[in-house]
């Protein structure tokens, strides 16, 4: 099989390296990579419409890896581009449980370039080590960069609690409320905000293993947010600078990361043309054209499953629907992305396929196998 062309002359994808330089060794092991950030989680079993099928997902991804038994001589030949790379494993699982949607990013300790960081000036001193500032021959101008991760943590922290009041009203989002508000340690919250998310396709990039989301607002959902009064003390932009780019279903979350963006100072890279995504793995080697393709049509059986649109195995002696099982028996066939069900009053809707997720919570992280809720934003 031909190797992918895609960064083809670096000998692994941008998230595998050296501790402090990958989220992943070369070996598939997950790495220290910390970091802050604004997420939904995926709700947990008893209030998820996908959870069960990406479980079965997981499965056949695991299914997928071949063993190996060179991964210690792949990891010590890290640095050799004519290592043996084909021997490590393709990817890494993430664990279902770490399982959600990035809303914003925050920092991390490992991503030192200053463009993904706010900038020295929009941050008070508490965020710089106070050795720094009592070192006479410290330079002023120039504080220590990057400023430590719990600092950060912290400015942020009391960044988005300031602006409580004004993140509030994502309770007042047009979209289902949960049926099951109790509160629980893997997902969302005691609360009634529901944020409406569709599984658009497989992504699979040469760095990972996710599925594309976007947002399903209603057309007449809204998000009020009131003035920024972020780091900068500037009152609230909220360009529609990039609404013309977006489903209009996009707007209000949309509209939030612009919202994050002038609250804690920090616009990154990429910022306006952001895809929301469920991540599910990440390559630890460059897949092939072929694993690629593999990877996209396993993918995508489960999509189809999710969305009410697998057609049922030709099987007259079983109740199996589905190629791989992600389908089960009893489950509606409808077109794809519709199947929209109005309660009494219409003002209740189920979509097939679209997923509820909680209030964005704010989160740090060690590495990739779990992210650890702060607090929810609003509260």
């Amino acid at each position: 099989m031909a190797p992918s062309p895609s960064l083809s002359p670096l000998p692994y994808p941008p998230g595998v390296g050296p501790p402090g330089k990958g989220k992943f060794s070369p070996s598939g092991s997950v790495q220290s990579f910390p970091g802050n950030t604004i997420i939904c989680h995926l709700p947990p079993p008893s209030e998820s419409r996908w959870h069960s099928r990406l479980l079965k997902l997981n499965a056949r991804l695991s299914a997928f890896l071949e063993p190996d038994a060179s991964l210690e001589e792949s990891a010590s030949n890290f640095d050799d581009p004519k290592s043996p790379q084909q021997q490590a494993p393709l990817y890494a699982l993430l664990p279902p449980s770490s399982y959600h949607i990035t809303l914003f990013e925050g920092v991390c300790t490992h991503v030192s370039n200053p463009a993904y960081w706010p900038p020295s000036s929009s941050l008070p001193s508490s965020c710089f080590p106070s050795s720094h500032h009592l070192d006479p021959l410290a330079p002023s101008s120039s504080p220590a960069f990057p400023p430590p991760l719990p600092l950060m943590t912290s400015h942020f922290s009391s960044l988005l609690r300031r602006d409580a009041a004004a993140l509030g009203p994502l309770a007042l989002l047009s979209s289902p409320p949960r049926k099951n508000n109790s509160e629980n340690k893997g997902g969302s919250s005691n609360n009634a905000v529901a944020i409406p998310m569709r599984i658009i396709s497989p992504s699979v990039s040469d760095v990972c293993i996710a599925l594309h989301v976007s947002p399903s607002f209603p057309p007449n959902a809204g998000l009020h947010l009131g003035p920024n009064r972020g780091g900068d003390g500037d009152e609230d932009e909220d360009e529609d600078e990039d609404e013309h780019d977006y489903d209009p279903a996009e707007a209000p979350l949309r509209k939030l990361r612009n919202h994050l963006s002038g609250i804690l100072s920090l616009r990154q890279p990429g910022h306006e043309k952001y895809a929301f995504h469920l991540s599910l793995a990440y390559f630890i080697r460059w897949p092939t054209n072929e694993e690629r393709e593999a990877i996209e049509f396993i993918i995508q059986e489960c999509i189809d499953g999710i969305n009410g649109n697998a057609k049922p195995e030709s099987n007259p002696g079983g109740g199996r629907m589905g190629v791989d099982g992600f389908v089960d028996s009893g489950a509606a066939v409808g077109p794809k992305g519709k199947g929209e069900e109005a309660g009494k009053n219409g003002d209740e809707v189920t979509e097939t396929g679209v997923e509820h997720f909680g209030r964005p919570e704010f989160c740090e992280f060690e590495d990739m196998f779990e992210f650890k809720r702060l607090f929810y934003l609003g509260d």
